[in-house]
């Protein structure tokens, strides 16, 4: 238990440093942008084309990655297996009784496995 404990200590130490130095980091290139601009824009011009840079860049990346990717669903899990024994079954029935009684085999193993660490 106390395992568990200094490893999810570190991960959320590790996370907040991230965080921290990945906003620190957009800080100070939003900073910089500015910086560059403000002696030609002014200071009203070099902010806005900062925050616009920094609210148009994310949101047009973001579309472009609804719009590439198709939306698929995979069956998980049990239906997986189960779209698997299907489609073996209709070429290889025998194949697929063995395969089904392997699967059965396992689970009721992997099920008393997961019960005795439960009891302990």
């Amino acid at each position: 238990m106390r395992g568990i404990a200094v490893k999810t200590a570190a991960g959320l130490v590790l996370g907040f440093t991230a965080c921290y130095l990945m906003f620190f980091g957009l800080a100070w290139g939003g900073y910089a942008i500015f910086t560059s601009l403000e002696g030609r824009m002014g200071v009203a011009g070099a902010a806005g084309i900062t925050a616009a840079i920094f609210l148009l860049v994310p949101l047009v990346v973001l579309l472009a990655a609804a719009i590439a990717t198709p939306r698929k669903k995979e069956p998980q899990g049990t239906a997986a297996i189960m779209s698997a024994l299907a489609s073996v079954a209709r070429d290889k029935p025998l194949f697929a009784i063995a395969t089904a009684t392997l699967f059965g085999v396992a689970e009721v193993l992997m099920n008393r496995r997961w019960r005795r660490k439960k009891d302990r």
